[in-house]
Order: structure tokens, then C-alpha cells, then sequence
């Protein structure tokens, strides 16, 4: 079963040639998806486009079978999260502060946060490993504890559908470990559907159920991440040798590197 589905969807900035050209797409409700490509091949733009910070050129995108574009701002946000690379806030806030502003979406024009709120806001920062920053003011965070924080936000969100781009890339290898597990118990244990973007082949493969690769603005793979991450042609779309070394189940993706100099 789906809960997004892109038909034909393109897009060019200002109004010049198409960027992102035809894209068919279904993202699997309760599955965790990897979007993956070389840089500049469109991943952000075509997430951005499901996030509906922009607009299709042509074609049309559907949550739950119902046009994107048809959905209020509250409605969507009630349904969908979108972590960006990075944002920043519109003026000073603790993390706390800035995590229950992910709980607006479920509040009245005249009401506050109760007190459930606050516990969902420290349940989301607790999970994401950050609760003793509660307190901090947001500014004084290092690049790796934001992008938990702004994890923290869309988790206290409560969506159904978590749109991340590249939730681990500011992140050492454990605390990518600790996000990407997280996103799969998200998915396993509550049901949640997460599409991610990322750069790193090797927890992709391990961590999702699929695998859509970009390039030049369009889909040129899609499929069960096992199949994906060893399709011959990988490298030509990396324009790269790659090497991947194979451990019972998993899969571990990397370039070939030349010779070192003597």
C-alpha cells in the first residue's frame, strides 16, 4: 500500500529547462525508502517538491490517494514532517522550546502546549539522545546535536510520513548509527513511513527496505535495497569504481581507491 505517489512530476527553476524531469514514484506506507544519487542529481529538489515547499512544473504528487496540493497547511502538517539539511530559528529558543514547536499543528488559535505535549517533546528528545540539552539555548548547539534537535521537532510532530534530507550527514558514525536505527524502529515499531536522502551507500543499503536512485533529475533505479546497491550500474551513475564487500546479510559500499604513492 502506498501513502504518496508521484506521477510525471517535473520541475525547472525559473522557468528554464526542466531540473527534475518525469518522475513515477511510490512511496510504501510502513517502509523505510533511501534516496540516493551524486550530488546535484536532484535528490533535494524532488524533496522538496514532496514537501510542498515547492511546486510541481507539470504532473502531480498525492498523499493518500489525494492531491498534495489539496491538503491546508495544518492538515498536512498534522500528516507530514520534513527535516531539511538545516534551518534556523527565527529567534532565540532552548531546545525544548523549539522541539514543542512541533506540536503547533494540534494546538488551537488561543491555546498552549499542555502538559502532554511537553511530555511527547522530551519522549522525541530523550529518543534522539539530546535530552539533557533541553534546557540549552539552540544557537549553542554543534552542527550534529542540531540536526537531532530538528529529528527531536518532527518526531514531537507525530506524522505519518517523515521526509528527512540527510538527517546523519552532520553526525559522527555513532550517532548515524543511533538516527538511522531510530528511523527503523520508528518504521517497525509504530508504523511510520520515512523517506530518506543520503549520501553514504553502505547504511542505505543496510537500513532500507528500498532504494531510489537519481541522476540527471530523473529516477533511473528503484527497487528492494539488496537489488539496488548491487546493480552494475552504480558506478557509471557515480562515475566512480566502487567496491562492495559482502558480510552474511549486509553490504558494505565504498569507492575503490587508486594506489597510494610510495
Amino acid at each position: 500500500m502506498s501513502i504518496m505517489e508521484l506521477k510525471a512530476v517535473s520541475y525547472a527553476f525559473d522557468g528554464g529547462d526542466d531540473f527534475i524531469r518525469d518522475i513515477n514514484a511510490v512511496i510504501d506506507k510502513g517502509k523505510l525508502t533511501c534516496l540516493i544519487g551524486p550530488n546535484g542529481s536532484g535528490k533535494t529538489t524532488l524533496m522538496r517538491l514532496m514537501a510542498r515547499l515547492i511546486t510541481p512544473s507539470r504532473g502531480g504528487i498525492t498523499l493518500d490517494e489525494r492531491p498534495l496540493k489539496d491538503y491546508s497547511g495544518t492538515e498536512l502538517a498534522r500528516r507530514m514532517a520534513f527535516v531539511p539539511q538545516k534551518t534556523a530559528p527565527a529567534f532565540d529558543m532552548t531546545v525544548l522550546t523549539y522541539v514543542l514547536t512541533g506540536r503547533t499543528p494540534f494546538l488551537g488559535p488561543l491555546s498552549s502546549e499542555s502538559k502532554a505535549d511537553a511530555d511527547i517533546a522530551l519522549e522525541a528528545l530523550e529518543s534522539v539522545g539530546i535530552l539533557p540539552l533541553a534546557d540549552r539555548d539552540l544557537d549553542t548547539l554543534s552542527g550534529g546535536e542540531t540536526q537531532r534537535a530538528m529529528m527531536a521537532k518532527a518526531i514531537c510532530q507525530t506524522p505519518e510520513l517523515m521526509l528527512l534530507d540527510e538527517p546523519v550527514s552532520s553526525l559522527d558514525i555513532a550517532h548515524s548509527l543511533d538516527v538511522m536505527s531510530l528511523l527503523r524502529r520508528l518504521v517497525d515499531g509504530q508504523g511510520k513511513t520515512a523517506l530518506v536522502v543520503m549520501h553514504d551507500l553502505t547504511l542505505a543499503a543496510h537500513f532500507a527496505d528500498k532504494l531510489f536512485v537519481m541522476h540527471h533529475g530523473r529516477l533511473v533505479l528503484a527497487g528492494e535495497s539488496g537489488a539496488v546497491i548491487r546493480d552494475d550500474s552504480l558506478e557509471d551513475i557515480y562515475n566512480t569504481p566502487l567496491k562492495l564487500i559482502r558480510d552474511g546479510d549486509a553490504h558494505y559500499v565504498c569507492a575503490a581507491l587508486p594506489p597510494r604513492k610510495p
